[in-house]
């Protein structure tokens, strides 16, 4: 086992054929305290050498000491799929740590959705930003669905605003109880979720408290909003009022992407054309050449 890394805890190596990303990759499950839980997650090392002649955006060399804070979608723990990004990413040169969340995957505590768990993005970003490796100068956010959520919840606080250059967030809710009406109009399956239910039947002002839309005036960093056009877990109004109200606040780094006929957090099938065209939107954003 490797020993631990800054103040995150080393528990084993990472499974390196979760995906179809580089094995040569150094990835951990790892865990690292946020006030009085031990939260888990995976940690992603940057490789020596980058790929050479990249084509795809996400394996364009990284910037020296470039770090990503990934934020994963759902309340279930880090879904496997993510995997073959962020080793791609750690091949180009980036830092990549993704937290579980509390309640998830063996972390202490409970799910909060989008509350604890931005304690929990902020304490992650400061084990991130004192990495001998990370410049903490180059710490972007990177997140989908609920991590998207999370991230932006981040960005408004103090702190957050201090460690992070900005954010790339695709699917996300970002009004709870217009999302609630939504998915009772449609019967959505998950209304059958019992932990996303539990959540969503938190009283107007616990669930305005967890909405994006309530604090666009506290997110001056740059922003960058992606959603699919068809997506069946989250309308792209969520994405599209949310861009205008942050414009509307005052913010002048927002950029909308709008992918019609894309799905739920379609950046992770990141060969597909509508990914490609979105991943070098935001790597010309993180990583210009």
């Amino acid at each position: 086992m490797s020993a631990d890394i800054g103040h995150f805890r080393v528990l084993r190596d990472l499974n390196p054929f979760l995906g179809h990303g580089p094995r040569d990759v150094k990835a951990y499950v790892i865990s690292y305290p946020s006030g009085d839980l031990t939260i888990n997650g995976w940690l992603y090392e940057p490789a020596d050498k980058p790929m050479s002649n990249p084509s795809h955006p996400i394996d364009r060399p990284a910037p020296k000491g470039g770090a990503i804070l990934a934020g994963h979608g759902g309340v279930w723990g880090i879904p496997v799929h993510y995997d073959h990004v962020h080793r791609r990413l750690a091949k180009a040169g980036w830092t990549v740590v993704i937290p579980s969340y509390r309640g998830e995957d063996g972390s202490d505590g409970e799910i909060e959705f989008t509350f604890g768990e931005v304690d929990d993005t902020i304490a992650c970003g400061r084990a991130l930003s004192e990495l001998d490796r990370v410049d903490p100068e180059i710490i972007w956010l990177i997140g989908s669905s609920h991590g998207a959520m999370v991230n932006l919840h981040a960005l408004a606080t103090d702190d957050g605003h201090r460690m992070f250059r900005g954010t790339f967030s695709v699917s996300g809710v970002y009004d709870l109880p217009l999302w609630l009406d939504w998915l009772n109009e449609n019967d959505h399956i998950l209304l059958g979720d019992p932990d996303l239910m539990r959540i969503m039947s938190l009283d107007s002002d616990q669930l305005a408290q967890r909405s994006v839309i309530k604090v666009v005036d506290r997110i001056t960093r740059p922003v960058m909003l992606a959603h699919g056009g068809s997506d069946s877990m989250v309308p792209v109004e969520q994405t599209t009022a949310l861009a205008g109200a942050l414009r509307s606040a005052g913010n002048t780094g927002v950029r909308e992407r709008i992918e019609p006929g894309s799905e739920h957090e379609y950046i992770w099938a990141p060969e597909r054309p509508d990914a490609v065209a979105t991943w070098t939107e935001v790597m010309d954003i993180i990583n210009p050449d």
